[in-house]
């Protein structure tokens, strides 16, 4: 395993900005550490509990993203149904900071059934779930089966073909990854909104505290086929925006087609990141 952090001193400083996050967020909600078991560890797993009735839903955020960074997220699928909003192992968060070296897809599938059997047990109507991700979220979802998932809901995904990248992204990411400051993050942000699209501050504050605290934090490559085929049958949906160049919808579509049964739904005038006022248009597909 592979420590996702700089130094003991970063993941400080990522827990201490995403616990206040949280303490600060006027949303009511419960925020709970799961010990999840994974072959023959134990994996500290942050849990965020919020909402009400159905559908039910897990959220797993995109690559590099927590749940205290992707509050605007949880509090529109929550405004739905009830949500558990999961950080994920190797990410930067509040769950455990060591990530796989290798065989990330078996391991991350190992984590959210392991995961998932513990949140419904833990609470009592987690039952019927949907699964809920984005970037590398939406790779796990794929990867993982669970007899208490009923269906799959995608945004900007990962896990289905690999991202495309300019040679702008690449060196905008570069100069991120060496150099971390307000500028390089917005500069790597530019990149995910629509063109002319507004980047939002408090993903600015995020990227620039994860470039600072970080170690390398790649993509996600495709999902093997076989992962894709034991969950062929139940309802998966997959949504992109319309200017999204990481993963470009005439080639998702393509791909979804080829490897799966899925609805591909696209956003109109808006690229990989979905600003949060247009999360309403996209949950009116959610399965009820």
């Amino acid at each position: 395993m592979n420590d996702a952090y700089r130094s003991p001193a970063a993941r400080d400083t990522v827990r201490e900005w995403c616990t206040a996050a949280l303490a600060g967020w006027s949303v009511a909600h419960e925020s709970r550490t799961l010990q999840v078991p994974v072959h023959d560890t134990q994996v500290q797993t942050h849990v965020v509990a919020v909402g009400e009735g159905l559908p039910r839903l897990v959220w797993l955020p995109g690559t590099a993203m927590s749940a205290s960074s992707s509050l605007d997220q949880v509090r529109a699928l929550a405004e739905h149904g009830t949500v558990w909003a999961l950080d994920l192992p190797g990410q930067p968060g509040l769950s455990d900071p060591a990530r796989p070296r290798r065989d990330t897809t078996a391991w991350y599938s190992a984590w959210l059934e392991a995961a998932l059997h513990l949140i419904a047990a833990e609470w009592s109507d987690a039952r019927e779930l949907t699964l809920v991700g984005s970037g590398l979220g939406a790779a796990v979802c794929l990867s993982a089966d669970s007899p208490v998932v009923t269906g799959r809901f995608l945004v900007g995904p990962g896990g289905l073909l690999p991202p495309r990248t300019s040679a702008g992204q690449v060196r905008d990411r570069t100069r991120w990854s060496l150099h971390s400051t307000p500028a390089t993050a917005r500069a790597v942000l530019g990149h995910l909104v629509e063109p002319g699209g507004a980047i939002p501050e408090d993903l600015v504050e995020w990227l620039t505290l994860v470039g600072r605290t970080c170690k390398t934090i790649n993509h996600p490559r495709p999902v093997p086929q076989h992962y894709l085929d034991r969950i062929d049958g139940a309802p998966l949906t997959v949504v992109v925006g319309e200017e999204d160049t990481l993963v470009p919808p005439p080639a998702l579509s393509a791909i979804v087609a080829r490897r799966t049964s899925a609805t591909v739904v696209v956003v109109d005038g808006c690229g990989h990141l979905l600003p949060p006022e247009r999360w309403e248009q996209v949950l009116r597909v959610l399965p009820a």
